[in-house]
């Protein structure tokens, strides 16, 4: 059986060279798969590339530079050939690319991918494509590598005035807070903002967290943690280090979510940082030494390019309220339940839902989120989000899906919610059920 020796990505250099670089840390394995010792300075070793049913001529050598020791695999021109029609789809992507921009970056997330493989022959390797690493595998076209406002509003269940709204409120607050009952896509809304800013899907611009009630700013700032040797190292958490990641590329935006934001003690995770995440003290100008830094550490500040989306879970009782200091930092918006757009109603028909059910499903739950609205204990904050029903699949058998996600996510809730009126909660769910 082959054994896979590394993968590499289909980007720019496959268009404009006949050689490829080996990963640093897979030199020696590839050595050793072609049973070759070499060193910088050495002439190149004729080796063999396989592709399909062909067999090219290729060379290993040491790139000849003082600052570039890198491992590289040159190949002849009919090879490149063979490569262009065989990744047809990324050449003509990165083709146009390079027209816009010399710097264009494939993002890994819609890359195709080759894999270099070991063979029985001698000083032979073999390049196999990675279909299973390509986001879209039957289709004759490349994904597309933008997301735009319009590709966001195709995926949610908004308004284009009230997406329009949360942007503009985001690009100059840089804090927001989503908050909203449960099921109501908090987070999904995001993610979607978070890539129609950046202009496409790049999941290394996002960074997600969830806060929990021990989380603590030595997870996300800096703090001293044991070692295996008992001692004690400081180490960097995950806010610092996508903050530095940020600074580094200080022209893209990048974006800081955090889930459940309201479950951590806010004052204790933020710290000093409380003064740096706010819109008008961001980038160096700002910069301050924190709790841990020693004497000679560089000060730190949060880069201007930096966003943070918050989620808020308005329906959990054991939540604490989010202190001042921190809500004048945020602007805090409210994501509803979308039974009542038209998107929701065509999202469901699209799913193999026949119209007569679709009014059923709506009807029924603008029904018990009225009444959860009038509910003296519970409100607006409480009602129930549309997502429960937003499957990605095709819907076989309709009334069934309903009756378990009835069962299954909708009555833990309201018992729940009415957890000392047991015969109020058992006449909400089946009103939900009557007329199945």
């Amino acid at each position: 059986m082959n054994e896979l020796i590394f993968r590499k990505k289909v980007d720019k250099t496959f268009l404009k060279s006949n050689l490829f670089t080996v990963p640093k840390k897979s030199e020696e394995k590839l050595k050793s798969a072609l049973g070759v010792t070499l060193k910088k300075g050495e002439e190149a070793i004729k080796i063999k590339l396989e592709i399909e049913n062909f067999t090219f001529d290729g060379r290993l050598f040491i790139a000849d530079s003082e600052s570039n020791n890198a491992l590289q695999i040159g190949f002849n021109k009919d090879l490149h050939e063979i490569l262009a029609k065989y990744f047809v789809n990324s050449f003509n992507f990165i083709t146009e690319e390079l027209k816009k921009s010399p710097k264009v970056i494939i993002p890994d997330t819609i890359a195709e991918y080759i894999n270099i493989v070991t063979t029985d022959n001698p000083k032979t390797i073999r390049i196999e494509k990675v279909n299973d690493l390509i986001q879209e595998n039957n289709t004759n076209e490349f994904p597309s590598y933008y997301y735009t406002k319009k590709d966001a509003l195709l995926d949610l269940f908004m308004t284009e005035e009230k997406f329009d709204k949360i942007h503009s409120i985001l690009k100059s607050k840089k804090n927001i807070i989503l908050q909203g009952s449960p099921g109501v896509g908090k987070t999904f809304v995001a993610k979607r903002l978070a890539f129609s800013f950046i202009g496409n899907k790049d999941e290394s611009k996002v960074e997600m967290i969830q806060f929990h009630q021990s989380y603590s700013y030595e997870d996300f700032i800096q703090g001293y943690r044991p070692t295996e040797d008992g001692k004690f190292l400081l180490k960097e958490g995950i806010f610092y280090k996508f903050c530095k990641k940020a600074a580094e590329d200080i022209e893209n935006p990048y974006f800081f979510i955090i889930d459940e934001i309201n479950r951590g003690n806010l004052s204790k995770i933020f710290g000093e940082l409380m003064m740096l995440i706010e819109s008008d003290k961001r980038g160096s100008d700002y910069s301050i030494s924190l709790t841990y830094s020693r004497e000679d550490s560089e000060r730190f500040s949060v880069p201007p390019n930096l966003y943070i989306i918050g989620t808020m879970n308005t329906a959990d009782r054991s939540l604490a309220i989010v202190d001042y200091a921190l809500r004048r930092r945020f602007a805090f918006i409210d994501i509803e339940p979308a039974f009542n757009t038209d998107k929701f109603k065509s999202f469901l028909i699209e799913k193999n839902i026949d119209e007569t059910f679709t009014n059923f499903i709506i009807k029924k739950f603008k029904a018990i989120n009225s009444n959860i609205e009038k509910d003296p204990r519970l409100g607006k904050g409480y009602k129930i989000g549309h997502s429960y029903f937003s499957s990605n699949e095709k819907i076989e058998n309709f009334k069934e899906w309903y009756k378990e996600i009835i069962e299954t996510e909708i009555e833990p809730l309201i018992l729940e919610y009415w957890f000392d009126e047991e015969e109020k909660a058992k006449e909400q769910i089946e009103n939900l059920l009557m007329g199945l």
